[in-house]
């Protein structure tokens, strides 16, 4: 499970783009940062056969970020894992409670997170 990952950088609030197109990015990032590429190196070494819920947010501020996340960042998990994952799940939230730091006190997050780990 990750929460608003910063897995290809911080800079996801240095663009315009509107919330739906947001939700469409990095199904393969379109840039590497220097971290992101170093991860794709050695991915090798991640576990086979992993379910993952990927959270993630947007304060509706017009970036497309959680206040320091970029939405497309935090999706690039998905493109990262690709081929080590039997489940990929991603939980979406917006507004004032999906800002980084308050995602983990969303009690929306907290009960998608206990479905995931209870699920079969």
């Amino acid at each position: 499970m990750t929460i608003a990952g910063p897995f290809d950088g911080l800079t996801g609030f240095l663009n315009t783009q509107t919330e739906a197109q947001a939700r469409q990015l990095a199904i393969k990032p379109t840039r590497f940062t220097k971290h992101f590429a170093t991860m794709l190196k050695y991915r090798k070494n991640f576990p086979q056969h992993v379910k993952l819920l990927n959270v993630y947010g947007d304060t509706n501020t017009g970036y497309n970020n959680d206040g320091f996340v970029g939405v497309a960042s935090a999706r690039a998990v998905r493109y990262l894992l690709r081929g080590k994952l039997t489940q990929y799940r991603e939980a979406f939230y917006s507004g004032a409670d999906a800002a980084h730091c308050a995602l983990n006190q969303n009690p929306n997050v907290a009960q998608r997170m206990i479905r995931f780990l209870w699920s079969a």
